[in-house]
This record gives C-alpha cells, sequence and structure tokens, in this order.
C-alpha cells in the first residue's frame, strides 16, 4: 500500500534543483528545519566537513548491497517507509523498490519533504506514524 501525503506548500514557489537541494543538507526550505539541523548542516561547508561528507559518500552504496537487498524479502513484520518526494540525495524509486521488497510494508510518500521529512514536515511524520501504529 503506497500513500501520498500532500504538499501543503504553495505549488507556484520555485524548488532547488536536486543538487542545489543535496548541497544545502537534502532538505527543503530552510525556514522549516530546526535550529539543531540548521547548525548541523553548517558544518559540511567546511574543509573537513566536506570531506567527511564525501567520504561517506563513497562508502554508499555498500559493497553489500545487493546481498543486503535480497535479506528484505524475509522481514515478516508490518513495516512503515516514509519518504520525502523530493528526496535528492536517495530518490524515490529506491524507496519504491524497498516497498516492493518487503511485503509487509506500507509506502508513505511526503510530497513536500527532501532526504530529511522527520525535520522538514514533523507533523505530517507524526500523522503517518500515527495511521500506522493506530
Amino acid at each position: 500500500m503506497v500513500h501520498h501525503v500532500p504538499s501543503h506548500a504553495d505549488p507556484r514557489a520555485p524548488r532547488a534543483g536536486p543538487r542545489a537541494e543535496a548541497l544545502a543538507g537534502a532538505a527543503g526550505p530552510p525556514q522549516r528545519l530546526s535550529s539543531a539541523l540548521s547548525a548541523y548542516a553548517a558544518t559540511l561547508y567546511s574543509a573537513d566537513g566536506r570531506r567527511a561528507l564525501i567520504e561517506t559518500a563513497k562508502a554508499i552504496p555498500p559493497d553489500d548491497a545487493d546481498a543486503l537487498a535480497e535479506k528484505y524479502a524475509r522481514i515478516a513484520l508490518p513495516t512503515l517507509i516514509l519518504w520525502g518526494r523530493h528526496d535528492a540525495i536517495i530518490p524515490l524509486p529506491i524507496g519504491e523498490r524497498l516497498h516492493r521488497a518487503i511485503g509487509t510494508s506500507q509506502l508513505v510518500v511526503i510530497d513536500d519533504a527532501g532526504h530529511l521529512p522527520h525535520e522538514e514536515t514533523p507533523d505530517l511524520v507524526c500523522e503517518a506514524l500515527g495511521r500506522f501504529l493506530g
């Protein structure tokens, strides 16, 4: 089952491109981000932060990604997958693939979110969690 959570944003508002969004911490508009997340993201603009980000990116995907993905089908518990439609780090087709692989999953796509829906749209995430746990 796939649910879509509609956007509450003005559809006429310009969106940053995927690269700009990724460089800005993979999140949506800054006014939606917590000060803690903004402070975290700011560290990525330093030389050390960029170096750490590059090293992290080199580890994605892991060398055994295909073997790991084969194990998803063994997940038997109800599983909620929350995904931001504008995720520039891990695109939605990956979330859809994960959903297909886990037979007991529900995929909730949050239209107005990127890689950090829990920070960008916490109310929508809480609603989705409430429906799932309800």
